[in-house]
């Protein structure tokens, strides 16, 4: 019962996290990389959007414990890789809940005509510290693990291949300011994750068979 419950837990936070994400992208009317001054402008053109996205940050947490579900269906616990990368990604998926408070920030400011205050909370040394850390944290880790996952083939080679390629495909959509790059960044890790919550729940479906070895008759044979 518990090792079910586990079960499913990993696959709502493998669905659900990328998922809420996605639909942040969709829904804010915010730029990730715009102004404050830009971003409490957007805010007040559609306010009623950007109180919906900031619920969203809840789902977007699950990304979190979902780093340690993918490092499991990797088998993290027998591939070194898969350890290091699975880490990686947690610990940058952590440190961008530092972030995260920006959008309950920039929502009070548009209240309260505090732009300059959610600039300087955006430009803190820490948020950008943590912010940079992340990003590259992110990358690594998940390049990690999709290098691991094309080579162990417990997931489909294209999951793997979404899994490598989403974090780079988010991050040039959100420099460039362009929302369906960056929305289809989070559709790569939606898909990615999907046929990894897949394999958690049906670890015997995708499970790579042993290779054949020739049989060595025994003496007694003779």
């Amino acid at each position: 019962m518990y090792r079910k419950l586990v079960l499913i837990v990993g696959a709502i936070c493998l669905i659900v996290g990328p998922l809420g994400d996605l639909l942040w992208g969709v829904v804010s009317p915010v730029g990730e990389a715009a102004s404050a001054k830009a971003s409490v402008a957007a805010i007040l053109a559609d306010p009623g959007a950007d109180r919906a996205a900031v619920w969203l940050d809840l789902a977007i947490l699950l990304l979190i414990p979902a780093a340690l579900f993918v490092g499991r269906v990797l088998q993290a616990s027998v591939r070194p890789l898969v350890g290091v990368g699975s880490g990686l990604l947690f610990l940058g998926s952590l440190l961008f809940t530092y972030s995260l408070g920006n959008d309950v920030v920039l929502l009070a400011a548009s209240q309260t005509d505090g732009a300059a205050t959610a600039q300087a909370f955006a430009e803190s040394g820490v948020v950008s510290l943590t912010t940079i850390l992340a990003i590259v944290l992110q990358f690594v880790g998940v390049v990690l693990l999709g290098i691991a996952a094309l080579r162990s083939r417990l997931i489909p080679v294209w999951a793997g291949v979404f899994l490598i390629a989403w974090n780079p495909v988010q991050v040039i959509g959100t420099v460039i300011g362009v929302k369906p790059v960056e929305s289809l960044g989070d559709v790569l890790l939606l898909a990615a994750y999907a046929a990894v919550a897949v394999r958690l729940i049906r670890p015997v479906a995708g499970a790579v068979a042993a290779p054949r070895t020739a049989r060595i008759p025994a003496a007694a044979d003779h």
